[in-house]
């Protein structure tokens, strides 16, 4: 699984999980490991036809940043390319064999698809155009670096499961939190609840729309319960940004 990391910006794999919540989340150059944000984003090996496509896509095996790595090998490091922060002075590195991971470009935004991914003339890395100015880059500290306000490099599309889903809780006082994750992004969420007495008697139903970060599939949603002698809510979200594609039932006791 691939996701952004919400302090440097780049896409890092994020899929090596320890014992006991000890993750492994590479190397990040604003110190310590990478922080996930947004969805779980899917890439592929394969090329797709009539869609514009780049190879030569790697995971370096020392910060797990994606990088690319169809430049020609430049001396002293061979075999190396851009800039790692897990050991400054060095290039990413791959290993060998290794994915060669295909990302699609010019296809714009979308359902399920992320634009304004971009490559990084210095480290290399592919990164989320969307926020430069929040990004870090380990060839010199600064931001990524994409010149001319982005236009000379690709804009890569990243594809994103859409399988939204819910968790909630009560917080006190008849206050339900509702937690969603995988919705889509800028996108919108239908959400509604149903209170129930026992399992034949609501007392109360509502509804609610709510609109989403461009950079975050969470949302947190709080909602208040003004019923007393409840007994259970029974809360339905749906994405409307993808033909009301529904999440998990969710039940919440009293």
């Amino acid at each position: 699984m691939w996701r952004n990391c919400s302090n440097c910006q780049a896409l890092f794999y994020a899929g090596y999980y320890g014992d006991h919540e000890d993750y492994d989340m590479g190397k990040c150059p604003q110190g310590g490991m990478h922080k996930p944000a947004g969805p779980q984003f899917t890439l592929g090996e394969t090329s797709v036809p009539f869609i514009s496509t780049q190879t030569d896509w790697r995971r370096c095996i020392y910060c797990y940043v994606l990088y690319f790595s169809g430049h020609p090998d430049i001396p002293p490091n061979y075999g190396e390319d851009g800039a790692c922060p897990a050991r400054p002075g060095h290039g990413h590195v791959h290993g060998d064999p290794a994915p060669n991971y295909v990302l699609f470009h010019g296809l714009g935004e979308g359902d399920h698809l992320q634009s304004n991914w971009r490559n990084c003339w210095n480290c290399q890395a592919l990164f989320f155009g969307g926020f430069i100015s929040q990004s870090a880059c380990p060839k010199d500290g600064g931001d990524h670096y994409s010149p001319i306000g982005l236009d000379s490099t690709i804009n890569f599309c990243l594809p994103y499961p859409m399988k939204p889903r819910i968790d909630g809780e009560n917080i006190g006082s008849s206050n339900i939190r509702i937690h969603g994750w995988d919705f889509t992004m800028e996108g919108g969420v239908d959400i509604a609840w149903a209170v129930f007495r026992n399992p034949n008697d609501p007392v109360v139903y509502s509804e609610d729309s709510i609109r989403l970060d461009r950079a975050m599939a969470y949302f947190e949603y709080t909602f208040h319960i003004p019923e007393a002698g409840w007994n259970f809510v029974n809360v339905r979200a749906w994405d409307s940004n993808s033909n009301g594609t529904p999440a998990n039932p969710l039940s919440i006791n009293h």
